[in-house]
Formats: structure tokens, C-alpha cells, sequence
């Protein structure tokens, strides 16, 4: 796993409406790990393909692209939302109004993680999960998986109420699961 963790601003690059609401980062305590679930090829312009997902949430009336972070096939990590910015990312209104999206580009049930994606994944939670003080609340035990945050109410209890999905896929949901599971007691 690399040191360092590079990412790359894109998010003024992007088609953007409309806020859908702003926060403090101090108040972030959450990330939502999704994918795409469009197919990707070996080769593609990130940012072409991020700004046409920007258009695509634009006209589910979201004001712009949902994810704060994008991870390419090639392992680059791409800002496409500010942190501050709400977005609609976790179809559960606690994780998107506290929360990051984090989305792996592909439709990852029907094509597989690259290595680069899974090794950018892990680097990035320990960078925000330890590399952030800007976001003191954000900690390792923060990441969640979609399939496991979609739905109304907090995750675990009875008052849960589900809303399945395949994101972001057996894979990068056991990974995000061990990162989170895996976090020191305390």
C-alpha cells in the first residue's frame, strides 16, 4: 500500500445545477463505498466519463454528480464533489447528509476489481481515516458498504428498514467490511 495518497481535483470540471446542501467537514463522520455499475473499458477519459454520470444525476434532480470521490480502473483517485457538499449517494438520508460517497468506476458484480482499484480503495480509507484532521470524526469504524447503509434508519438495529442493492459488489463490500471491522477498539 503507497504512503502517500494522491487525488486528483475534478470537481470544477463537472456539469454541476444546483447545492444540495453544505456542511462543516468537522461534521463528517461517515463514508459510503459504492461502484458505478456501469461497465468500463480498459482504457477512458475519467473525467468525460464522470461528467456524463454528473448529467445523468442532474436529471434525477440531484444537482450534480453524487460521489465526493471517484477511484478509475487504473487506480487514479479523482475529487468530482466537494466535501462540504451533500450529495445523494447512499439512499439513506443520515449517511448522505453525514457522509462522503466513495464510487469505484465499473460495474464491479459483472466485471472485477482491478488491483489498482483495490490497493487506491484501502490507501484512501487509511488516508481519511487517519490522514484528515479537518474530519476528526471520520475513522476507520466509518466505512460502510452501500448495500449495508441503503435504507431508512440506522444500519443493525430493529428499526432498520432495508432497501437492497448489489453495490457496490461481494468483493469491495468485504473489503470495506474488514477495513472497518478491522479498526482498534476504543
Amino acid at each position: 500500500m503507497p504512503d502517500t495518497v494522491t487525488i486528483e481535483n475534478v470537481s470544477s470540471k463537472l456539469p454541476w445545477k444546483f447545492s444540495v446542501g453544505r456542511r462543516l467537514l468537522r461534521n463528517i463522520n461517515y463514508a459510503v463505498v459504492h461502484h458505478d455499475a456501469v461497465l468500463a473499458p480498459d482504457v477512458y477519459d475519467p473525467v468525460l466519463r464522470y461528467a456524463h454520470e454528473a448529467d445523468y444525476h442532474i436529471s434525477k434532480g440531484w444537482g450534480h454528480l453524487a460521489y465526493h470521490l471517484r477511484i478509475s480502473r487504473d487506480g487514479k483517485i479523482y475529487q468530482t464533489l466537494p466535501f462540504e457538499e451533500i450529495g445523494y449517494h447512499a439512499g439513506n438520508w443520515i449517511f448522505n447528509r453525514t457522509g462522503i460517497g466513495i464510487c469505484l468506476d465499473g460495474d464491479l458484480t459483472r466485471q472485477p476489481v482491478t488491483d489498482a482499484q483495490s490497493t487506491a480503495l484501502k490507501g484512501l480509507m487509511r488516508h481519511l481515516a487517519y490522514e484528515r484532521p479537518d474530519m476528526p470524526i471520520l475513522l476507520q469504524k466509518s466505512f460502510w458498504a452501500h448495500k449495508e447503509v441503503r435504507g431508512v434508519g440506522w444500519p443493525g438495529t430493529i428499526a432498520f428498514i432495508p432497501n437492497p442493492t448489489a453495490c457496490p459488489s461481494p468483493t469491495i463490500a468485504q473489503i470495506v467490511k474488514a477495513y472497518r471491522l478491522s479498526a482498534p477498539a476504543g
